[in-house]
């Protein structure tokens, strides 16, 4: 899941970030502030406009708010494709 996340974050242009905080920098580009942040990904899809306290799968989601296929197989590589 590192490879897929660099990937992520190199296609949004997050930088300086090593592989323990990939998600930082890349919530940080969705709009997201880690210091108040209990749960990243609820709050990137919250940012992104779903509605992450009735969601089931928050990654999921977030690549249906993000124009991705809803039966996607792999969802964190859909997500990798949707920022390419």
């Amino acid at each position: 899941m590192t490879n897929v996340l660099q990937q992520i974050a190199t296609n949004l242009g997050v930088t300086g970030y090593d592989d323990t905080s990939l998600l930082i920098g890349i919530a940080e580009y969705y709009g997201v502030n880690p210091n108040h942040s209990k749960c990243l990904m609820f709050d990137i899809l919250e940012a992104q406009g779903g509605d992450a306290a009735n969601s089931k799968n928050y990654m999921e989601d977030l690549v249906i708010v993000l124009l991705g296929p809803a039966n996607s197989l792999n969802v964190i590589e859909t997500w990798e494709n949707i920022t390419d």
